[in-house]
């Protein structure tokens, strides 16, 4: 029967995705499980909510630096950054190195946005942070992008607070706080940042610095999914597979994890291969399961690789073939799974002559 592992809470970037590993796996020996893992979501760079008149004056500074650039006055736009203008600097800044107007121009770029920052523009920090932690993991600076986070939320940027909160929760450069995650997340919500509603929910989903609370998760999940951040979609399907809100719906749960799948969530391609191998919520069709485990293998998912080994070790798929399992099971061993290491290496034992 699937269950729902863990997930992971999710970043906020500037118009991209990311997609952060929950290292943790279980054994292959099992029948393939729900193991949803969270990508990240898409810009929530949230200005003009209406909540606040702090917010309306932010959009109201950045529509008139739009406007210039609209207008081909760019020199206006950089004497507007001169004379001190933060929006200015960080709309002029974001331009170049989007390349909305001429060729992409990252140095001039990031520059202009780093003045935006100093000058109090908290998008401008939020959006440096989120390019710092976008970069490899052998380039990234987490100290530099954690004091950027801090910086926009601190002046009120509701994706920092959300991507701060990423930090508390995984005690990256700061000591592990998930509580403090969880009024982070609080706070990104409440100011229109959905990816912040969709990690309090996962907070919620499993008691992470907040007592369990199903139901709360609930809402806050269906409010990310309804604006459609397909992680917190992915999280919605697996709560509706435990009966912890009602009736299972694996159905619904289905839909949900298909809708994730379709939209690049590969982790929900995985959990979605589940139902299909067992005919639940989804008609049964191994080989249906067998290329959505395949395609969330490819990503470097443990358990995807698991359950594409399983169905060819056992010949589920037609022919039975050690020799495609031990493919499979070497994917997995090299996602971290040691127990299929350990059922690779058996398996190519058994082929040699």
């Amino acid at each position: 029967m699937p269950w729902a592992r863990r997930a992971e809470s999710v970043y906020a970037r500037p118009n991209m995705l990311s997609m952060p590993i929950d290292q943790h796996v279980n054994a292959p020996s099992r029948r393939p499980r729900l193991s949803l893992q969270v990508a990240a979501c898409a810009l929530v760079l949230v200005v003009g909510c209406g909540l606040s008149s702090e917010l309306q004056e932010r959009e109201d500074a950045y529509r008139q630096a739009r406007s210039c650039l609209k207008k081909g006055a760019v020199a206006s736009c950089e004497a507007a950054c001169d004379a001190r203008v933060a929006s200015a600097c960080y709309v002029l800044g974001r331009s170049k190195l989007e390349g909305a107007k001429t060729a992409p121009d990252t140095t001039s770029a990031l520059a202009l946005i780093d003045r935006g920052c100093a000058l109090g523009d908290p998008s401008a920090c939020a959006h440096l942070g989120a390019i710092e932690a976008e970069k490899p993991p052998e380039k990234t600076d987490s100290d530099r992008s954690l004091r950027y986070f801090k910086l926009g939320c601190d002046a009120g940027d509701p994706a920092a607070c959300s991507n701060l909160g990423m930090f508390y929760q995984r005690g990256e450069g700061v000591p592990h706080d998930p509580s403090r995650a969880s009024r982070l997340y609080q706070k990104a919500c409440v100011g229109g940042a959905v990816v912040g509603c969709a990690n309090l929910g996962y907070l919620f989903q499993y008691g992470l610095g907040v007592p369990r609370n199903d139901k709360r998760a609930e809402e806050l999940l269906v409010q990310a999914c309804d604006a459609n951040q397909l992680v917190a979609c992915g999280n919605l399907a697996t709560l509706k597979l435990t009966g912890r809100i009602g009736a299972p719906s694996p159905g619904e749960s289905a839909a949900l994890l298909k809708r994730a799948c379709d939209g690049g969530v590969l982790a929900a391609c995985g959990n979605l291969g589940a139902l299909y191998e067992e005919g639940r919520g989804a008609a049964k069709d191994p080989r249906k399961a067998f290329a959505l485990y395949k395609k969330a293998c490819q990503a470097g998912f443990a358990e995807p690789c698991v359950g594409a080994a399983q169905l060819h070790e056992r010949g589920v798929l037609g022919t039975r073939s050690p020799k495609d399992a031990a493919v499979y099971y070497n994917r997995a061993c090299a996602a971290g799974d040691q127990a299929s290491c350990e059922r690779r290496d058996r398996l190519q034992l058994s082929l040699l002559p």
